[in-house]
């Protein structure tokens, strides 16, 4: 029988932060989207030991009925501490009657690199409530321009990660952004930055047949820019894919980047109720 109980959303931050108001905005909007009817709460930390007291990770920070720990380019030495870690903080927020995940950087085997090397998979989905997998960066500012997220990419690190934890605790994140490679650097881009980026270039994006991602390619005065990016057919291609290995549970970073026809096709390629009222 389905529980009839509201999902608790927390957004915890401190006086002064611009970034809790824009993050209830969007909390709110996802939660009409998906029609989870969501019991949502701003938390004020006023002091240093309620922060303590709260588990606060920073401002702001969203809580979904308990914590996530996203801990990222670990030393590979400290993967035995960081386990004790996750263990103890289990231990503790279980007995509040909370939840824990761990986010951890996308690996497709053991690694001793620095990041995902400290994350030992199979201990920490031992214990924890749900493994939350940067499925993104195959491609980034250190790399050659390509897709964020390959398809046969994703297969590698999804195929590890059910080897090392029960599906039910593996839960893919989807990144809804793009890069833009220019002659000197790369960054990011949201999808609103691309559209009007292609608008300005008068550009038509290409589409990898494969994988259903978007790119192009255009040359301002300083010098010839490549950039992927995902766009709601690209990450409902992701999630497709996801579902067809039986993970059913996606998280998006971060929201206010997407496709804005990005959040209501995919609860409906995961069938989630509700997905089509916007």
């Amino acid at each position: 029988m389905r529980s009839t109980r509201r999902p608790l959303v927390e957004i915890l931050y401190f006086d002064g932060c611009p970034n809790h108001e824009p993050a209830l905005a969007t909390v709110e909007r996802v939660d009409r989207e998906l029609g989870t009817n969501a019991d949502v709460r701003l938390v004020n930390v006023p002091d240093h030991a309620t922060a303590e007291r709260v588990r606060f990770l920073g401002s702001p920070t969203v809580r979904v009925d308990g914590v996530d720990v996203d801990y990222e380019n670990l030393p590979a030495a400290e993967r035995a501490a960081f386990t004790t870690f996750a263990r103890d903080l289990q231990a503790d927020l279980r007995a509040r009657g909370l939840r824990l995940s761990i986010t951890v950087q996308p690996k497709s085997g053991d690694a001793s690199s620095r990041g995902p090397g400290a994350m030992e998979w199979p201990a920490l989905c031992g214990f924890v409530d749900r493994l939350q997998v940067m499925m993104y960066n195959e491609h980034n500012a250190s790399t050659e321009p390509g897709p964020i997220a390959s398809l046969d990419w994703m297969a590698g690190v999804v195929n590890y990660g059910l080897r090392s934890c029960p599906a039910a605790k593996f839960v893919p994140v989807l990144k809804v952004s793009g890069m833009d490679w220019g002659p000197n650097a790369a960054d990011w881009r949201s999808f609103n930055e691309v559209a009007s980026l292609l608008a300005a270039q008068r550009l038509k994006p290409r589409r990898e047949w494969h994988n259903r991602v978007p790119w192009f390619v255009y040359k301002p005065s300083g010098g010839r820019h490549v950039v992927y990016y995902e766009d709601a057919r690209s990450l409902v291609a992701k999630a497709e894919r996801l579902r067809d290995r039986g993970l059913t549970t996606i998280v998006l970073w971060s929201l206010g980047s997407e496709d804005p026809e990005a959040i209501a096709r995919l609860a409906a390629a995961m069938g989630i109720a509700g997905a089509q009222n916007r």
